[in-house]
């Protein structure tokens, strides 16, 4: 879903010819996300590997585990608001313009 969203700000992007700067506030932000979904994956795998090595093969988790990850989503979801806002600021007073009679 983020790589569907991003190559449609992409497009915006491209559409309404923003500057230089934008453009690199828009990748900056934009690869956040990328990256706190990357992190986000390697410590669930390290926990659910962790998890099976304890328990004999299977994936029982416990409280404590369950909380770290639902604190790595919102990590992720932090970035992606971020990104949301600053992309906002950025295109919606462009296309405004498009829109406005």
């Amino acid at each position: 879903m983020e790589y569907a969203l991003m190559l449609f700000v992409v497009s915006l992007c491209i559409g309404l010819r923003i500057s230089l700067l934008e453009w690199i506030a828009v990748a900056i932000v934009n690869s956040l996300p990328i990256g706190a979904e990357i992190i986000n994956s390697a410590f669930e795998d390290i926990y659910d590997e962790q998890l099976r090595a304890q328990n004999n093969g299977n994936l029982v988790e416990d409280d404590k585990i369950k909380r770290h990850k639902e604190l790595l989503t919102w990590f992720v979801t932090i970035y992606l608001l971020a990104a949301a806002i600053v992309d906002g600021v950025i295109l919606l007073p462009k296309l405004w313009v498009f829109i406005s009679p």
